[in-house]
């Protein structure tokens, strides 16, 4: 089969939320829609910020918002949630049928947005100026700013270790922490606040931090649009080589003090309540094993995507190369692959291919060696219906459920819930075509060596070999510890070494 066959020119997607919508959203149709009442009246107002989709099956979709109120639901559900923009520094979340929260506080009154990511469950959204148009050395300053871990936070020479009684919280925490360890109503002292305040800046930093180094689909087009730094940058010998964002999630995290003995009792409370970042990039590492996809096919396909323009995005073109893998009758499920550069197909030339097989019945039939996988000579990505349809040496799984959510586990059995990251089969041809653009289509190749591959017969169960369930598979080549595992997951572990 020829991955290179000639498609329609796709139609820019991601700009308008507005889509026609059966009774069961699809991949492609599961999208969260402005109902704005003002409807027409909008032509003509100024656009002062965007509303940026990071997570969710149709990840990277953006909606341009003025000052207004804009209503939003998910196919034929009631309003699941509102916006108010006043202007650019106040926007407000309003609760509605969906359960929202911003930085994993429930909107159950009008919510501060900020910077804060909003989620409703099956997507995360983001609400953002317009990018301006900045230099090359602000670009490159921003993200070495990103990727340098904080130092550690600074703890104050406390006047006592007691909270004060007739102080009032802070408006920026709400009722976060009213209550004490004991369970006690609490006011802290303005002295408190501003350390309270200080770990929230660090947080908000790590968190910004790690969705720089894992961007989402929205990010990647926008780096590619304007080619700016923090694209194909990592080489086989990159420590994030083979490490892509599958999945939004809230992780554990600790913060660092130069002296944590010195944070008064009273405290101990609220900072246990801020030891998460909210809503970061969850990544699978193709260099611990393979990622597995499940669920229905319209959702495994966008996750699939997303995948497959992630690697290309970020990795050196020189070092990874794709082979599709699939049957005759589903090609079409892969038709926005032709818009990719040749040169990222099978060529010998790059030192890594990563197989994408539409299932392992196709990656079998293929004659693809699953020892070469187990050894790191070869990536792979797989999607199914069922985990049981999986290799058994999977080093991350995305299970993608019913509702739009998602369980990422990784090869250790540790699972977090979240939200993935998907994409619509056009915005996938637009962002592959402005790949070809920015780095070039490469040598043209013969149909047999452009890696989508069309094995003749399924293969015969009787030549399959036993698998004895007692045993347990070799854990791929640099496999994490016990101890390291959200570290693994989440993409949070970045060698001080590493200075990119």
């Amino acid at each position: 089969m020829n991955n290179h066959a000639g498609t329609d020119e796709p139609e820019e997607d991601g700009t308008d939320p507005d889509v026609e919508r059966d009774s069961a959203p699809t991949a492609e149709q599961d999208r969260w829609d402005d109902e704005s009442p003002t409807g027409s009246d909008d032509e003509g107002k100024e656009t002062i910020l965007e509303m940026r989709q990071v997570a969710g099956l149709t990840a990277g979709s953006v909606m341009a918002l003025h000052r207004g109120s804009f209503q939003f639901r998910e196919s034929d559900k009631d309003v699941g949630f509102s916006l108010v923009v006043e202007d650019v520094d106040h926007v407000y979340v309003v609760a509605g049928s969906a359960s929202a929260t911003v930085d994993e506080i429930p909107v159950e009154e009008p919510t501060p947005l900020g910077s804060a990511v909003l989620n409703v469950g099956s997507a995360c959204f983001t609400v953002r100026p317009p990018r301006p148009e900045p230099t090359t050395e602000q670009l490159v300053a921003d993200l070495e700013t990103a990727r340098r871990p904080p130092k550690p936070i600074t703890v104050p020479d406390f006047a006592s270790g007691q909270v004060g009684s007739d102080q009032t919280r802070s408006s920026r925490f709400g009722s976060l922490f009213s209550k004490g360890a004991d369970g006690e109503e609490q006011t802290l002292t303005a002295e408190s606040w501003e350390f309270l305040e200080t770990i929230s800046d660090v947080r908000t930093l790590v968190a910004e931090r790690h969705r720089s180094l894992h961007p989402n689909p929205e990010e990647l087009r926008s780096r590619l649009n304007r080619l700016v730094p923090g694209l194909w940058d990592r080489t086989a010998q990159h420590p994030l080589f083979g490490r892509l964002a599958i999945a939004y999630s809230t992780i554990p995290w600790e913060p660092r003090f130069d002296d944590p003995e010195r944070i008064p009792e009273s405290l101990h409370n609220p900072i246990r309540e801020m030891s998460c970042l909210p809503w970061v990039p969850i990544t699978a590492n193709l260099m611990v094993g393979p990622l597995g996809i499940v669920g229905s096919r319209p959702a495994t396909l966008a996750c699939a995507r997303n995948a497959v323009l992630s690697l290309a995005c970020l990795t050196s073109p020189t070092d990874i190369e794709f082979s599709i893998v699939t049957a005759q009758g589903l090609v079409e499920d892969w038709s926005w692959t032709s818009a990719l550069p040749n040169s990222l197909f099978p060529t010998g030339r790059n030192s890594y291919c990563v197989a994408v097989a539409d299932g392992m019945t196709h990656f079998d039939g293929a004659g693809l060696d699953h020892e070469a996988v187990k050894r790191n000579e070869m990536g792979l990505i797989v999607i199914g219906e069922s985990v049981d349809e999986l290799p058994e040496y999977c080093g991350t799984v995305l299970k993608i459920e019913a509702d739009g959510q998602c369980q990422v586990s990784n090869h250790l059995g540790e699972q977090v819930v979240g939200t993935p990251i998907g994409v619509t089969a056009s915005y996938a041809a637009v962002t592959a075509a402005a790949i070809t653009e920015a780095i070039g289509d490469g040598p043209a190749f013969d149909d047999d060596e452009l890696g989508l591959d069309d094995p003749a017969d399924e293969p015969d169960p009787a030549d399959e070999p036993e698998i004895d369930e007692e045993d347990t598979s070799e854990t791929p080549s640099g496999a994490l510890s016990a101890d390291e595992f959200v570290d693994d997951l989440t993409g949070l572990f970045v060698p001080e070494t590493d200075s990119r």
